[in-house]
């Protein structure tokens, strides 16, 4: 076991219920022991993903082996009083050890970076569960040595989307080594076509109605209004100031609401990685409309409020007419 790096010193941490000493340093090869003990962290930090991510991201035993053989690949090891491994992590420079990513794509980009070797690739950082903390002291670490550099990691839907593990790193590095922008480089999304004949995908517009002719309306027998939330992922036609404005002026029309003033129209949100978009906000003699883009997912927030009856399967027609995409939820309130 070679080491490139001399280790870190001793990081002490304390919490309310203990405090924790741990040890972190920086190797080019592991091996033997060691190697079966990281190889078994890994696996209980990351098998879940096996049945929750449609592309592998878990590596079999072979594969995972070649990576902590891989002098090219650097590993940070946190191991804590008692001798044990409490965090993994591999990070490395040369992107060509990295498998399914282009090194070209990163060349054209930051040509001189890359050059430079400031480039920097996260592969995994893996944790036990009762040392969650160790999380934070080896990304610390690679992004302090990445000073000067970029740094890129990949992150499965899971991940983003429920633990918002991107916005954890960004809000974690703000606190522990300085304020660092973060941005969605590209996305692959997997589409399934039944041909079964038995209806399992979910279609893009529910086969229930959100209002049946028996069910008496809200704004009726002492509710004040009805308000719909519904959301689009997957858009395939351009959202901008100027499709939102059409958007908003045909559905006004489509359920026959009486406008007040002017739209308010921008694209703004650009402080975080994943708040830019476009958003409307419609004003009606009966109370409003806003839709706000999900960039990240080229999707749709769409809510209508109004205190006149409206047909909400009207709302949901109009959105996937002028956007396109599916829908991935909605949701009707009554008001007062």
């Amino acid at each position: 076991m070679k080491s490139v790096a001399p280790p870190h010193a001793v990081i002490t941490a304390t919490s309310p219920k203990y405090t924790y000493r741990t040890t972190l340093t920086v190797h080019s090869v592991l091996e033997g022991p060691l190697a079966e003990e990281a190889w078994r962290l890994y696996l209980s930090a990351f098998g879940e993903l096996a049945e929750l991510a449609v592309q592998r991201h878990v590596m079999h035993h072979e594969e995972f082996y070649e990576v902590m053989a891989d002098d090219k690949v650097d590993k940070y090891l946190s191991v804590g009083d008692d001798g044990k491994l409490q965090g993994l992590g591999t990070f490395t420079n040369d992107l060509t050890a990295v498998p399914l990513i282009s090194p070209a794509y990163f060349r054209h980009r930051w040509p001189k970076l890359f050059v430079a070797n400031k480039i920097w690739y996260v592969g995994f950082v893996a944790t036990t569960r009762r040392q969650p903390a160790a999380f934070t002291d080896i990304i610390a670490a690679m992004f302090n040595r990445a000073a000067g550099g970029i740094v890129a990691l990949d992150v499965c839907t899971h991940n983003q989307h429920v633990r918002n593990l991107p916005q954890a790193v960004e809000k974690l590095l703000a606190r522990t080594v300085a304020p660092v922008p973060a941005t969605q480089l590209d996305a692959q999304n997997y589409w399934l076509y039944d041909c079964t004949g038995d209806a399992v995908v979910t279609p893009s517009v529910p086969q229930h109605r959100l209002w049946t002719p028996n069910t008496p309306p809200p704004g009726r027998g002492g509710v004040f209004g009805m308000h719909l939330a519904a959301e689009l992922h997957d858009c395939t036609k351009l959202i901008n100031g100027e499709t939102l404005t059409g958007w908003a002026a045909d559905l006004v029309d489509r359920i026959e609401m009486e406008p007040y003033g002017e739209p308010l129209v921008g694209e703004f949100g650009f402080r975080a990685a994943h708040t830019p978009g476009w958003t409307l906000t419609r004003l009606l003699e009966s109370s409003n409309l806003t839709a706000h883009e999900i960039r990240y997912v080229h999707g749709l927030a769409v809510d209508v409020f109004s205190c006149k009856v409206y047909d909400p399967e009207a709302v949901i027609e109009v959105c996937l007419e002028w956007f396109g995409g599916r829908v991935v939820r909605q949701t009707i309130f009554e008001r007062g």
